[in-house]
């Protein structure tokens, strides 16, 4: 925990620097699925995201996104679900060496969380200093990571209850390695594909997985820097740590999130 609040420390002394470079903001609305198949499970609902990307200097930068999601929990997958749930993702990197004209290594810190979801993941948050070796030849952008830190993740009590669980038996944190790689394929001068893989281990287990991919448009008839959407995340977690006895903490342990929206620059 001291390491996870050194690390906060460091990132909002960067954040907060006086650096001379303007705010890139963007803003995303749109309409979303959070699907568990597992219950056979639809909750669609409407969004909004706002992102952002900062230069701190040459070769540093400060990007994150907040999101907010308003559901229409039509078939109470968890029958007191507040029907508003948050996730937010923040990375500050900074290039430390030139590879090629195309590659660098450099260092990272990553930050994200989530609240309230509507799969009982009551509460997460992720500390993560690492490593990166990107590239980025203008059509074709990597990155691939190597991060420890501290990973936290509060399950929703409402389902657990159901099962003979007691309140207290729901959290549970470690520190963690994370392996990751995002990608960002510029296939025409209009559309592009986004991609990332992340997992999160404690040295004994995985806690959690996450994929990710999606395609971005922009149509010369658009507003410039007007893009159309179309992201789909999966989450995989082990729910081992939290289970008392042979009873499941929870009756499924995975989720995926539709979403379409537009985005537009501010």
């Amino acid at each position: 925990m001291k390491y996870s609040l050194l690390a906060c420390a460091t990132f909002m002394s960067l954040c907060c620097s006086p650096a001379a470079f303007a705010w890139d903001w963007r803003v995303e609305t749109g309409v979303h699925d959070f699907i568990v198949n597992q219950a056979d499970s639809h909750t669609p609902g409407i969004n909004a995201t706002f992102s952002f990307i900062h230069p701190l200097g040459s070769k540093s930068k400060l990007m994150g996104d907040i999101a907010l999601y308003y559901d229409h929990d039509k078939d109470k997958l968890d029958p007191d679900h507040i029907p508003i749930w948050f996730s937010s993702s923040y990375l500050l990197s900074q290039e430390w060496l030139r590879l090629s004209p195309y590659t660098s290594f450099g260092g990272q810190l990553m930050l994200s969380g989530r609240r309230n979801t509507v799969s009982g993941i009551e509460k997460q948050f992720k500390v993560f200093p690492g490593m990166a070796v990107s590239y980025d030849d203008g059509r074709i952008m990597a990155n691939v990571d190597l991060s420890f830190g501290y990973y936290l993740m509060e399950l929703d009590d409402d389902v657990p209850k159901t099962a003979g669980y007691h309140r207290g038996e729901f959290s549970h944190d470690a520190g963690a390695f994370s392996a990751g790689i995002a990608t960002h394929l510029q296939l025409s001068q209009s559309l592009a594909f986004i991609g990332s893989a992340r997992n999160w281990h404690d040295g004994n287990d995985w806690l959690e997985y996450r994929y990710s991919g999606g395609f971005t448009l922009h149509h010369s008839a658009w507003q410039p820097g007007t893009l159309l959407q179309l992201e789909a995340v999966y989450h995989q977690y082990n729910l081992a740590p939290y289970n008392r006895g042979d009873v499941p903490i929870l009756p499924w342990n995975r989720d995926l999130k539709l979403q379409l929206g537009f985005s537009f620059a501010l």
